[in-house]
This record gives structure tokens, sequence and C-alpha cells, in this order.
């Protein structure tokens, strides 16, 4: 039991250990940098190369026949005005136009030329009767209003800030089998040619894809900015999510490996004068696999080399001899790691003993009748120190 909470709180630990390294990326000078840098450039394209102009939309958003009846049926007439269509072989149509400034910045008055106004003009088909705006804001629909002249409406000169819109709806009376069709008229200083977008009345709803493009420039602009920052937030969530799952496989692998250890050095019977230093070795065994065994295998065969070179140096001074062998031949990454770890459990006090290089051996040939080993590793001159000194 106490195993398994030790395995779930390493797993916790590497869990927690990998969110602070991204947390920490993320407070990194040099991401910090490519923010900044990303910004400036952001703002300077925004404040000095992106153009602010209004730009006027007109949607049609309906254009049907009033009365769409396509064989005559008996006592039932149509008419309009006093007017019978069918005998007249007119058609009443219903249309419904919104105008809406989709540009970045709005219209003045000033704006306005006198001698080409805003407006529409239809063609193919005569200006019946107009329904009365319907304006976005208080402002607009208390000052703007709509002026008719034969077939063209003409639309007083307001302020039209960004997303401002409003709808006109009217009826026009064409001759039957004519549909009409609409233009645009007028100017405004400093805006593109006014666009005609006719919405497809057979479907109520757009397509994803519609509304994704559908946008000014600093629409899509703003778009960017909150895509990136939904995308930044689905791969650190994601990071975070595989992380969690690389984890639990590691700790589960892991946990199985250990099993596995243990049931491997279960049976394996060794003497009692080695018992200190055994348990240290099947302890490392254990808990980290061969991965261990072949550093501290690497600690002795380093620890061996220094002792041959300071039999060669007999003859210099203690300090100086040390000095030539710490240089020549270090004890340093992962060897000093284990030296620490031996020190702190009693097992060395300067080198290892040859008990130890005995215990090893023996642990050695054990699981070499077991697991295919990748060393070989001789330490005889030291195990055999060990059996004079017993």
């Amino acid at each position: 039991m106490q195993q398994s909470t030790n395995n779930e709180n390493h797993s916790k630990t590497k869990f927690l250990a990998r969110i602070e390294k991204f947390w920490g990326l993320i407070k990194s000078p040099s991401f910090m940098a490519v923010v900044a840098i990303g910004g400036t450039v952001f703002a300077i394209y925004t404040t000095y190369f992106l153009e602010k102009r209004a730009e006027l939309l007109f949607s049609v958003d309906a254009l049907s026949k009033v009365f769409d009846v396509h064989k005559p049926i008996g006592g039932l007439e149509v008419s309009y005005s006093g007017e019978n269509l069918r005998e007249a072989k007119k058609t009443l149509w219903y249309l419904s136009l919104k105008v809406q400034n989709s540009g970045n910045a709005g219209v003045k008055k000033v704006d306005y030329d006198d001698l080409s106004p805003v407006g529409v003009r239809i063609l193919g088909a005569t200006i019946s009767e107009i329904q009365p705006i319907k304006a976005s804001n208080g402002y607009l629909q208390k000052n703007l209003s709509a002026r008719r002249q034969t077939n063209e409406i003409y639309f007083s000169l307001v302020i039209f800030e960004p997303n401002d819109a409003f709808e006109i709806s009217m009826l026009l009376l064409s001759s039957e089998g004519q549909k009409p069709e609409i233009e645009t008229l007028g100017v405004l200083s400093g805006a593109p040619p006014f666009r005609i977008q006719v919405q497809d009345v057979s479907s109520k709803s757009k397509s994803f894809w519609g509304y994704f493009l559908e946008g000014t420039i600093g629409v899509h602009l703003f778009r960017f900015g909150i895509y990136g920052l939904v995308f930044l937030g689905c791969v650190v969530g994601l990071t975070l999510l595989a992380a969690s799952f690389f984890d639990r496989r590691a700790a589960e692998k892991d946990e199985w490996g250990r099993q596995h250890r243990r049931d491997l050095i279960s049976k394996y019977k060794y003497d009692d004068n080695l018992l200190k230093e055994m348990s240290y070795l099947i302890n490392a065994y254990n808990q980290d696999g061969l991965k261990k065994i072949y550093q501290i295998e690497g600690y002795l065969n380093t620890s061996k080399r220094r002792e041959i070179l300071a039999g060669h140096l007999h003859s210099l001074d203690p300090s100086k001899a040390e000095i030539v062998i710490n240089q020549l031949i270090p004890i340093e990454g992962l060897s000093a790691n284990i030296g620490s770890e031996l020190r702190d459990q009693g097992i060395v006090t300067d080198g290892p003993t040859p008990e130890l290089y005995d215990a090893y051996m023996k642990l050695y040939r054990y699981l070499e009748l077991h697991l295919p080993m990748q060393s070989k590793p001789d330490f005889a001159g030291y195990i055999a120190a060990a059996a004079k000194q017993e």
C-alpha cells in the first residue's frame, strides 16, 4: 500500500513538474519578448498601415412575390390598389433592404456629396409603397428619412458609425415574368464603391464558413486574436491532458517493472556477511532497474581506476597525488551521486570497499542468468582482497 501511494505521489510530482515547466516557458523572457514584438508589430500595423474607412453594405434580405398563384383558380382574384393583377399581367413583390456600415470608420456629414446622394434605384419595377425605416439606434430612427423620386430612393445625410444599420421595406410592382433588380446610388468620401449582397432567401441560416468569412478587416483582426487565444488554450489543455495520460502510462509501466524485478530478486539468496551492501544494491535494482545497476557499476569502475592510479603515485605527497587523481579521473555526475548515497547510508567512507565489489559481482552474476546484461565488469582483484581480509 505504501509503495502504491509513493508511486501516485511520484506521478503527481512529475505532472506538476511539467505544468511548472510549461508555465516557466510562458513566463520566460524569450516568450515575453515574442509577445512584446508581436504586440508592437500589431500596434504599428493597426496604427499606420490599417486603413480606416467607412464601407456601406446593401443587403437584400428578402425579395419575394407577395402572391404566388401559378394556376388560375375560379372565383379568386388578386388585386392591389383596385387593380386586378392577373388581368393587368403584373406581379407584386416585397423587398426588404438592409444598409449597414461594415467598415472600421464612421460616416460624417461632410463625407456626403450633394451632387451624388446615397440611395438605391429599382430596375424592372415601380415602387408602390415604402414602409417606415427601422434603425439600429435612436439617433438614426429619429433623423434618418427616405425620399422617393420615381424609381429611386435617397437617404438623408446622417452620421453613420461602424456597425450602424437600418432596414427599409417596400412593395414593388413589375410586369409578369420580370424580377426586379436593385442598384446602388451615390458616393462617400474616402469609402469604396457600395456593395450589394443578396441573401439566399431559400435558406434561413448561413453556413459556418459564411459566418466565419463575413466581416471587415478590423473584424477579422479581432477574430484572429480571439481564435489565437482559443487555439493557445486548446494547445495548453491538450498538452496537459497528453502529459497526464503519458505520465499515468509511464507510472503504470514503472510499477509493472518494479513488480517484475521484486519477483525476480525475491528468489535470490545471499550471504548475511554482505547484508548491508546487498540490501543497498537490491533496493536500487527494485526501484530503478538495470539503469541504476549500471550507474553503480560506473561508480565502481571509476573508483577502481582511481585506486590503480593512486598506486602508481605512491611516491608523491598524498595531497599532490589527490590533486592529480581528481584532475585525471574525477568523480562527477552520476558517479558522484552514487558515492553520496553510499556515504549517507554508511556503506562507504572514502571509496568502495572490497565487500561492495564482492556484493556487486554476486548480484550481477545472478541477474546475468535471467536478463541480457550490457557490460562485463571485472572486480576480481578487489574481491580477492576481501577474501584475504576474511
